[in-house]
């Protein structure tokens, strides 16, 4: 039976008209009525299971909606296809605005090309698609897409569910041409990797956004792109979603394509590609931050994730336990990137780069945690090939991270460093390792073709089965320049020369100046006011490496040394008393501490609250180190109680600050 309800007669075609149905013949009825009637159509199904293949095909503008009646659970009204073709499909060959709401859709379509639900739209001002609170169910072999959506100018799927059991196929959500802007927005997508079946594909002439949605288990087996998620689109934000056990080729758990897209504050675990384990980032200007990659896999590279294109941005994300052939967590391919305020963690590099392997002209390696990261070949932290344009590491930490290889021409413990131009500051790498006796430097290798300024960094307690337990240079022309300078690099070991330090090839002026250094190999052009004492830190077994007071380092570095920074490791001031340091850390006892924003001495609740709140949620902060210390946040929280006057009576941080009287 058909209900038009509010007395609107037949006739009466310009208001609203409203259908009532309880049967799979009334379904079909009202959907052919609404379709001719030139009048904003609401279709309302009772609880109950509707079997057929069901259409609406109009040329008219006017709206149409499809819903569960008020009261009834989404769980309570199916539509089936019954394996013979789509479930229900809407094709309006005018702009017409469609709505479906509250109704359970299967997936049971015959074949994997047929839709549960699938709306055909114009792309002009009316027609705009929300799809809300619908469930797109396949099991028991169903094959078929969930919902597909061609066409619409804003195109919205929300708070729905698309699933699929271990025994049928199909992608969960197929959008694609719309004219404006598409949402995604807090829908669950899942389904099993025993067959294929992507979670979502968005195409986009607009802007598309991704939030809060959950891509769990899909398996994308056509060689292209985002087993839980592909969007190819004119722009693209994709945040604060979860990518867990999904498998494709490219981007296991995510593959976006598109200009400045943003990929932030998502998890991605578990996931498999083989190239990008847990997603795929293309285009110029792109941005991913704030994310978790943990336990993601690819067969070739960017365990984490991969990331394409000019001027890419990877910052304040956390890699733990990824693994790849070259990037065991990230591998960034482009020019002119930007790898800042990172964290990486055991990842795993089967070829290059453990933590990080970067391929392009220029990079900005910047403010990272590199620990415990292992490759088989080179590069153990880091691998940066940076040719014509200047690569820059600079204020990064490595400790404990190693080149495997029992054999082979495989070098640097914890940086693997390969350019033109390249300037390494303010770092601090200890107790890493390299394993091959053919490779070289157990902390840092570094091949400039053209110039390197060496300036301000802390070597110390690095072993390699080669040569250059702290450095390894590599020369291989005449006109290359090497400045290296006001470098703590002591305290390394090797089985084969230079203990610390391994100089080979020519080049055009190599400079070692100011640094403290003991066991070298290689002769340098000019070597000066050096000094060979061992560096006093603060608290090396714990790998705390902030000098200490005495230290032999302090106030005897050259403050002219080209490239120096502006300031140290810390972000503190570079020259803090009548001379410029030695190694990555300035010694400074007036310095206060960083949760005293104001820096006035005394640390407010609410410094503490911003500070303790920054840690938990691994966010940086304005004054280092970064990332911030868990005993930094107890001696701040110590501090408040006894008053929040405070001043800095000199030694190791963060005992150094101590409450005032």
């Amino acid at each position: 039976m058909v209900a038009v309800c509010l007395g609107v007669s037949a006739a009466c075609n310009t208001q609203a008209v409203d259908f009532h149905v309880t049967t799979a013949q009334e379904l079909q009825n009202a959907l052919t009525v609404a379709a001719g009637n030139g009048s904003a159509d609401t279709v309302y199904l009772a609880a109950g299971y509707y079997i057929g293949n069901f259409n609406y095909n109009s040329a008219e503008a006017a709206a149409l909606t499809i819903r569960a009646e008020a009261g009834v659970a989404n769980t309570a009204v199916t539509v089936d296809g019954a394996g013979a073709g789509r479930s229900l499909a809407v094709s309006c060959s005018a702009d017409t605005a469609v709505t479906a709401q509250g109704i359970t859709f299967s997936r049971n379509c015959g074949n994997t090309a047929n839709a549960g639900l699938r709306i055909q739209t114009g792309t002009g001002d009316g027609a705009d698609v929300l799809v809300v609170d619908c469930r797109f169910i396949g099991v028991d072999g169903a094959q078929g897409i969930g919902l597909e959506v061609q066409g619409g100018r804003d195109v919205t799927i929300r708070t729905c569910t698309a699933t699929r059991d271990a025994t049928s196929s199909g992608t969960g959500i197929n959008l694609y041409d719309s004219s404006h802007a598409v949402l995604v927005d807090r829908n669950v997508v899942s389904g099993t990797t025993d067959n294929s079946g992507r979670g979502a594909f968005v195409a986009s002439a607009g802007a598309v956004t991704v939030t809060g949605n959950s891509f769990t288990g899909n398996l994308n087996g056509d060689g292209q792109g985002g087993s839980g998620l592909c969007v190819s689109a004119a722009s693209a934000s994709v945040s604060g979603n979860t990518f867990s056990g999904n498998s494709a080729y490219l981007g296991g758990g995510c593959h976006v394509s598109a200009p400045g897209a943003v990929v932030r504050d998502n998890t991605f675990s578990g996931n498999y590609g083989y190239n990008g384990g847990g997603a795929i980032v293309s285009g110029n200007g792109v941005s991913v931050s704030g994310n978790t990659f943990n336990g993601n896999s690819c067969g070739n590279v960017g365990g984490g994730v991969y990331v394409s294109g000019t001027g890419a941005s990877v910052s304040n994300n956390t890699f733990s336990g990824n693994t790849g052939l070259d990037g065991g967590g990230l591998h960034v391919a482009g020019s002119g990137s930007s790898t800042i305020g990172n964290r990486f963690d055991g990842n795993t590099g089967s070829r290059d780069g453990g933590g990080v392997y970067i391929n392009g002209s220029g990079g900005l390696v910047a403010r990272n945690w590199f620990t415990d990261n292992r490759t088989s070949r080179s590069g153990g932290g880091l691998c940066l090939l940076s040719y014509d344009v200047a690569g820059t590491i600079a204020g990064n930490t490595f400790l404990k991270n190693r080149s495997t290889a029992a054999s082979g021409v495989y070098h640097g413990g914890a940086i693997y460093a390969d350019g033109a131009t390249l300037t390494i500051v303010n770092n601090i790498a200890c107790e890493n390792e390299q394993s091959s006796p053919d490779g070289r430097g157990g902390g840092i290798y570094v091949h400039a073709t053209a110039q390197l300024d060496l300036v301000n960094n802390t070597v110390f307690g690095n072993t390699t089965a080669g040569g250059g337990g702290g450095v390894a240079f590599q020369v291989d022309g005449v006109t290359e320049i090497l400045n290296v300078y006001n470098n703590i690099i002591w305290g390394n070991t090797a089985a084969g020369n230079g203990d610390d330090v391994n100089l080979a090839g020519t080049g055009s002026q190599k400079k070692f100046m100011n640094n403290d250094a003991h066991d070298m190999y290689g002769v340098w052009d000019i070597a000066q006011n050096n000094i060979d004492q061992a560096p006093l830190f603060y608290d090396p077994v714990n790998s705390d490496y902030h000098q200490r007071f005495g230290s032999p380092t302090i106030d005897v570095g050259d403050g002219a040394a080209p490239g120096i920074p502006a300031t140290d490791f810390d972000g503190e001031a570079r020259v803090q008393d009548t001379a410029v340091d030695i190694g990555a850390d300035e010694f400074n006892n007036s310095d206060l501490h960083p949760a005293d924003v104001d820096q006035n001495g005394a640390i407010s609740e609410s410094e503490y609250a911003a500070y303790a709140a920054a840690w938990k949620n691994d966010q940086p902060w304005s004054r280092g180190p970064v990332p911030i210390p868990a005993d930094y946040v107890t001696r701040a929280g110590y501090l408040v109680e006894e008053g929040g006057v405070y001043h800095n009576a000199g030694g190791a941080k963060p005992v150094c600050w101590k409450p005032t009287p």
